[in-house]
């Protein structure tokens, strides 16, 4: 059983966050099922959408929409990361604003995205046998 079996189904393991490797020694821990569905995400989009006066998405326009994107990844799907380094060499800290900054990078951000649901998706394939069986 790998890494990303154990903690998928494991729901608190999971909460806080699964350790996927994304290549050349770099890890990132993330939460789980990062799309639309994720109610911490989707609730962090609208409130922000509010705050500042807009009724929906589409009034916001798409250079906030893609603002409120990241900064929601940043704040509940990317919790961590390791081996990551600056343009000095130096080991980057996964800080909000060191995760702003990479998640500004479509590849990364769609990376990120893409991992997230592939662990939710993982476990919504394992609850589905188990139902079955």
């Amino acid at each position: 059983m790998n890494s990303v079996t154990r903690w998928t189904l494991d729901e608190q393991k999971e909460k806080k966050g699964v350790r996927v490797s994304i290549g050349n020694g770099e890890f990132v821990k993330i939460r789980p099922g990062g799309g639309v569905g994720n109610d911490d995400q989707a609730a962090h989009i609208d409130n922000e959408l509010e705050k500042r006066g807009f009724d929906s998405a589409d009034e916001a326009g798409d250079e906030i929409t893609l603002e409120l994107l990241i900064d929601s990844i940043a704040n509940h799907v990317l919790l961590d990361w390791e081996g990551f380094t600056g343009k000095d060499g130096k080991e980057m800290k996964a800080t909000l604003e060191n995760k702003r900054m990479m998640l500004a990078e479509r590849l990364f951000r769609n990376r990120i995205a893409k991992e997230a649901q592939d662990v939710a998706n993982f476990r919504i394939s394992e609850e589905n046998k188990a139902v079955k069986n």
